[in-house]
């Protein structure tokens, strides 16, 4: 048991500690590993779009080159004519002091390109962004994020580097810091009950991406997954479940670990179709009659409840979920076009959810 426990904090280390880098040489303001804070503009496309500018936010114990180095997402977002940016972080501190420099960075970004940017945050650079714009009045900035396996709930692995048990063995190796202190799953809890309430008042959507696949046996986050398993799905660093915001769009979760998430290779089919898509906060300002996202109703119901709401023609998949005080059986949902979908009923949480294809409605 002994020889267990000690394989276990070792896994924990290695996956915490080890930085998911990925360069585009050397372009921009200064050199592509400058100091914190230091932002760059990636090279203009020969075929420039009109679209919105991209910023990257790289994620924990890593820098700016993440989005380049071994890695093909700057390449194909320039070859789509998106003009793109780049900006480095502390690798290892909190989302309170990341979120403060993000936000005044923001603001200089946005004044050279001149109008809002879309962001694309890797794992705590996620949560780096929603707390510059929550907590550091920027979101005036920022039209659209995406994130990318972000720990929005914290990682257990974060529990496990703080335990007690552990802390000789994390403080030898060095993984400890703020950043992982932070990532512990009651401090994101805390962080969650102060930003929930004010990132929901926010007219910026965001878009959530998870993986499900560990690395390859033997790697880092191969260890991570197996201590995740017991947690649910996981892509060796963050479990699915804890990528995920109630009030976001939960976009995509596909057979990608955590370091590969952030790849164009993985992701950036998914990722661009969004970048111009009209959202339903946009829907709204631009006097669309009908608004989405999230709908809550209430009452008794004797036979069928019939309810109707728009459903975004770019939108893959939906959960509508019936919450009774007691347990119903074989309940259906009725789409528009006359199709029965089961409901899969979940007990103990008294919730009837349907999770299907939405190419079925339209």
């Amino acid at each position: 048991m002994r020889l267990k426990v000690l394989i276990l904090c070792l896994i924990a280390l290695f996956v915490l500690s080890t930085p998911y880098s990925v360069n585009a040489g050397s372009f921009g303001k200064g050199d592509p590993f400058g100091p914190v804070g230091e932002w760059y503009i990636g090279e203009e496309s020969s075929t420039p779009n009109s679209h919105s500018p991209v910023l990257f936010v790289h994620g924990y114990n890593s820098s700016s080159t993440t989005w380049w180095k071994e890695n093909d997402m700057y390449d194909l977002f320039r070859e789509a004519g998106y003009r793109t940016s780049f900006i480095n972080l502390h690798p290892d501190k909190d989302m309170w002091v990341n979120g403060a420099i993000l936000a005044d960075k923001l603001e200089q970004i946005y004044d050279y390109f001149g109008e809002p940017l879309m962001v694309v945050a890797h794992s705590k650079g996620g949560l780096d962004t929603q707390s510059a714009l929550v907590h550091f009045n920027a979101e005036q900035y920022v039209s659209k994020v995406f994130t990318l396996s972000s720990p929005h709930h914290g990682s257990e692995l974060a529990d496990l580097a703080h335990s007690n048990w552990a802390s000789w063995l994390t403080g030898i190796i060095g993984a400890r810091s703020e950043a992982t202190e932070s990532l512990q799953t009651g401090a994101m809890a805390q962080f969650r009950q102060e930003t929930d309430p004010l990132a929901q008042e926010l007219d910026v959507p965001f878009y959530t991406f998870s993986g499900y696949e560990p690395g390859s046996f033997g790697s880092a986050l191969y260890w991570g997954g197996i201590y995740l398993n017991s947690y649910g799905e996981n892509d060796g660093s963050v479990t699915v479940n804890h990528s995920k915001l109630s009030y976001a769009h939960e976009r995509e979760s596909g057979p990608w670990n955590h370091s590969e998430v952030k790849t164009g290779e993985y992701a950036y089919s998914f990722i661009e179709p969004l970048l111009h898509a009209e959202s339903s906060y946009e829907r709204q300002r631009n006097g669309y009659p009908y608004s989405s996202g999230t709908i809550v109703r209430g009452g008794e119901v004797e036979d069928i409840l019939t309810e109707e709401f728009l459903v975004e023609s770019d939108v893959d998949l939906a959960s509508v979920h019936l919450l009774t005080n007691e347990e119903v059986h074989n309940a259906e949902f009725i789409a528009p076009d006359g199709t029965k979908h089961q409901a899969v009923s979940q007990a103990r949480k008294r919730t009837l959810c349907l999770r299907r294809c939405l190419d079925l409605f339209f």
